[in-house]
């Protein structure tokens, strides 16, 4: 009897002491990483992590020493990358790398310039209709200008994307020409927009020549076609070419000898 009684105590001791060593296994994991976290706390906030090299590529003469003494791990990478690229108004994107323990490398990402804008002053533009300041290597190597906008875009500001249909039209006729004619045998200098329904552009040949092309609003990708079919017709003659008119149904060709 006394013993089924002790038998029955220490089965009772025992399924005590299981939770009670579980229990003290879950204390001792939460204090070690209590611990671990404020070891890492403090870690992270050391001067170990702090920023002393910021490494870039493709950089526009933006300064980044304000970089430099900020905590790496703590950086706000989208935040930063946001106010690095609004800086620079010819800066299309930037990325930010961490470089453990105490670098960070930001890369660049510059517009491409398709054409010149002249307005008040000229601005670059890239294909989506941004404008951007210009850099004087831009401005010098013979750029598309883009002429007639006075009117349309009024106050620009650098680094804004503008959705003008007549600037959407220039930079259309620029693509079309430059994908549809041999850039070694022409350039396209000039477009003017001030009117759409007479809007043309200055072609630029080797031979010295420049033909102005009227091309009007519509049906551009056609009329760059045709274009390029005529001038293989008319290779002999290019140099005499005062202007091709493709505005109409039937492409007209006006030379600079009337007997021609």
């Amino acid at each position: 009897m006394r013993r089924s009684r002790n038998n029955h105590r220490e089965n009772k001791a025992k399924k005590l002491i299981l939770p009670i060593k579980f229990l003290a296994i879950i204390i001792a994991l939460v204090v070690f990483v209590v611990y671990l976290s404020g070891a890492w706390q403090k870690l992270r906030n050391s001067d170990f992590f702090k920023i002393k090299e910021v490494l870039f590529r493709g950089n526009v003469g933006v300064d980044l020493s304000f970089l430099k003494g900020e905590n790496l791990l703590s950086l706000d990478i989208k935040k930063e990358s946001e106010y690095i690229a609004g800086l620079s108004s010819d800066v299309k994107s930037v990325r930010l790398v961490r470089v453990l323990p105490d670098r960070l490398f930001v890369d660049f990402t510059k517009r491409s310039a398709l054409a010149v804008v002249k307005l008040y002053r000229y601005f670059c533009v890239d294909s989506d209709g941004v404008l951007f300041d210009c850099r004087k290597e831009e401005l010098d190597s013979g750029l598309v200008m883009i002429l007639g906008l006075d009117t349309k875009i009024f106050g620009p500001k650098p680094g804004r994307q503008y959705n003008i249909k007549e600037l959407n039209l220039a930079l259309q006729i620029i693509r079309e020409v430059k994908s549809k004619l041999p850039a070694q045998a022409f350039k396209i200098t000039e477009v003017n927009v001030s009117s759409p329904d007479n809007t043309y552009f200055m072609l630029s040949c080797a031979q010295g020549n420049i033909i102005q092309v009227k091309v009007g609003r519509n049906y551009m990708r056609d009329k760059i076609t045709i274009l390029d079919s005529l001038i293989h017709q008319q290779k002999g003659s290019l140099g005499n070419i005062k202007y091709i008119d493709l505005r109409f149904k039937e492409p007209a060709i006006k030379f600079k000898d009337a007997k021609q």
